[in-house]
């Protein structure tokens, strides 16, 4: 019993600490909120901890256009941007980077 106990309280902390936030947008430029009726796009924000992941997608396709990945303020994993067409644009492969203190 003690064992159900301590995986059913885990898994509850690992729901509660992991947060998405929607929002939706006329544009790409993502200046301007507006209501999902009138959005052309979404972007999900998923937070768990320090990490974090921005997806925006186009909503009439389905595609993702754009992915993100955050370790605190660092990027991190491979981004993605992809056109229209939902053809890749660009990928940029942050784990190859370095970071030193330059104090």
């Amino acid at each position: 019993m003690k064992s159900f106990s301590f995986l059913f309280f885990f898994l509850l902390s690992l729901v509660l600490t992991a947060q998405e936030k929607h929002l939706y947008f006329k544009n790409l430029k993502l200046k301007k909120e507006v209501p999902a009726s009138k959005a052309n796009y979404h972007l999900i924000e998923k937070v768990n901890g320090s990490q974090s992941e921005i997806l925006i997608s186009d909503i009439k396709s389905g595609c993702i256009l754009r992915k993100e990945s955050y370790e605190g303020s660092k990027p991190v994993g491979v981004w993605v941007t992809k056109d229209e067409n939902c053809k890749v644009v660009s990928e940029r492969d942050f784990s190859l980077l370095e970071y030193i203190d330059i104090n």
